[in-house]
């Protein structure tokens, strides 16, 4: 199957709300999954939305193990999928749901993107470990 073929099938497929349709399931190679997925990506940002970050999945070796897998993966965040904080979610919306703890951390010295409240509380609490050492 064609590159194109495949990403036409998959965004017909999920227009109709199919996210796995089963003409794909085993016929591609990573590399060609990926390579769909972007041009999935493209269609996407011509169709109006817009990327908004990247996702990387099972990055530990025991989550690899769970699911069978033996590499991280990646895919991409759009701005239509983003929830407001709080937003409730159907249960049977979704795809093969499930939990996932994520946890952030700042490492070092702010990234001085934009100023943020974080980056002021950052700057806040190296300050007060300074004074009470």
């Amino acid at each position: 199957m064609k590159i194109e073929e495949a990403i036409d099938a998959l965004w017909e497929s999920v227009k109709r709300g199919n996210h796995e349709p089963a003409e794909l399931r085993g016929r591609l190679t990573m590399d060609e999954a990926y390579r769909v997925q972007l041009g999935m990506l493209a269609r996407c940002e011509a169709d109006g939305d817009r990327l908004v970050g990247w996702k990387v999945g099972l990055t530990a070796k025991a989550n690899q193990t769970q699911v069978g897998y033996h590499e991280p993966v990646f895919g991409y965040l759009l701005r239509s999928g983003a929830l407001a904080s709080g937003a409730a979610l159907e249960c049977s919306a979704l795809i093969a749901p499930g939990v996932e703890c994520e946890l952030c951390l700042t490492v070092g010295t702010t990234c001085w993107a934009r100023r943020s409240l974080f980056s002021r509380r950052s700057r806040r609490s190296r300050a007060f470990s300074r004074r009470s050492r």
